[in-house]
Parts: C-alpha cells; sequence; structure tokens
C-alpha cells in the first residue's frame, strides 16, 4: 500500500540535543493534531492508530497500529534535513501476525509499515520497511502504483520468525537506501508515515512503536560501539 506523499502537515518532534530528533509517542492530542491519515479504500475500514499505555517501555506509552481487516498510513513531515540525520532507528513489537497459511506468497499487507519518502503531487517516491509474514526478511522489491505516479522500494525487516510481544530494534541508512532504490538522496520535504494494512488477507494485526529517532551517521556509529561493549 503506498503512502500518499502529498500531504502537507506539521510533525510534532522532540528534540532531545542538537544532533538528533526523537518522537516520543506519548500524547493523542499530538497525534491527533500534528499527523494526517490517509490511504482508505472505498469500503474499506480504517486502520486506527492511536496512544496506549506500556509497562515495557521507558515513557509508559506507545502508539498502536490495530488493522483490522482495514488499511491506512498516519503521516508528517520531518522538520529537519534528513540528509543531516539520515540514520533511522525505532523499536517495535507484534501483537498479532498477518493470518496466512505457510509458503503462501502473501498480498500487499503488512502487519506494521515505516515509510520514509519525497515527491511531487505528480510524482511520489519512498521507502517501506514492512512487518510482513511469509516474506524472506531482507527481501527487497520496487513496487509502483497508479500507473507509476508512486515508486516504493520495499524491504522486509520483520517476518513470523519473530516472537509475539518481543521488542526489536532497527537501524537504517535512508541516504543508503535512497540511493539503492532511486539513485539518488531525498529532496525537498520529507514524510514520515506509519502504516497497517490487512484488507487482503482479512487479519487483524496490532503492531506497537516506542519511538522512532533520527541521528547523524557519525552519531550512529558512536552509539553502536558502545552497545557491543
Amino acid at each position: 500500500m503506498k503512502c500518499f506523499l502529498s500531504i502537507l502537515l506539521f510533525g510534532f518532534v522532540f528534540m532531545t540535543c542538537e544532533a538528533k530528533y526523537k518522537y516520543n509517542f506519548n500524547s493523542q492530542k499530538e497525534i491527533d493534531d500534528s499527523w494526517g491519515f490517509k490511504g482508505t479504500n472505498f469500503l474499506v475500514p480504517k486502520t486506527k492508530f492511536y496512544i496506549t499505555s506500556s509497562q515495557d517501555t521507558k515513557d509508559g506509552k506507545v502508539i498502536r497500529l490495530d488493522s483490522r481487516k482495514s488499511t491506512g498510513v498516519l503521516a508528517t513531515i520531518l522538520p529537519f534535513d534528513v540528509n543531516k540525520l539520515p540514520i533511522i532507528r525505532w523499536r517495535w513489537r507484534i501483537l498479532s501476525t498477518i493470518t496466512l497459511p505457510p509458503g503462501k506468497k502473501e498480498p500487499d499487507d503488512q502487519a506494521g509499515v515505516v515509510y520514509i519518502g519525497d515527491g511531487t503531487f505528480l510524482k511520489q517516491y519512498s521507502l517501506a520497511y514492512r512487518w510482513e509474514y511469509n516474506t524472506p526478511v531482507n527481501a527487497q522489491k520496487l513496487i509502483k502504483y497508479t500507473s507509476g505516479q508512486s515508486e516504493v522500494f520495499s524491504t522486509c525487516v520483520r517476518n513470523k520468525n519473530t516472537k509475539i510481544g518481543e521488542w526489536v530494534i532497527e537501524e537504517k541508512n535512508i541516504l543508503e537506501d535512497y540511493k539503492i532504490a532511486f539513485g539518488r538522496h531525498p529532496k525537498g520535504k520529507v514524510i514520515l508515515c506509519l502504516g497497517a494494512n490487512s484488507q487482503y488477507t482479512r487479519s487483524n494485526t496490532m503492531v506497537e512503536i516506542d519511538y522512532i529517532e533520527f541521528l547523524p551517521i557519525t552519531k550512529s556509529k558512536e552509539e553502536n560501539k558502545k552497545i557491543k561493549r
């Protein structure tokens, strides 16, 4: 499912230091005021995005992506230059997966997906980091929607092999992935989208995201060294 990159909204961001931006999902009002919903198909229910409590996070709150045979994305504009903070890192877990027979190729559904994209009203581009089911981890493909108006470079980062309820951290280099996908770096307004889609598999899925943060490349490498120690 594509992310509608023509949305013009202001995102809410918490700046923890000069070289790091972090989204802490602990206020429903900020979601309602600063993010916009898009992506519903005719007669298809809307995926729900809401703040809920969690005992397993530092702030005690998470955003839940609740898809019940539904579709939709939540979107906001990044208020900083992603070329300067190109490392995206987020912590999430799955509580309910797509329902699909083993080995069957899944349709265009994801229990959770994080999009990063740019473009114009006439042409949109985005990276999609997906939580799928039977798709192998690290599998990638370029998908074109609406006669090529929207191009989405999909990467499966998680599938059925991750345990239900287990928190996992993802980290991606947006500049590297954009270069692979589209032969360039992002430009202009860059949009962050969260999505969950289960309309084709007729599933009820649920994913929670603790935070999403953006870091410079050097910062990310330094923090990774500390983590490994």
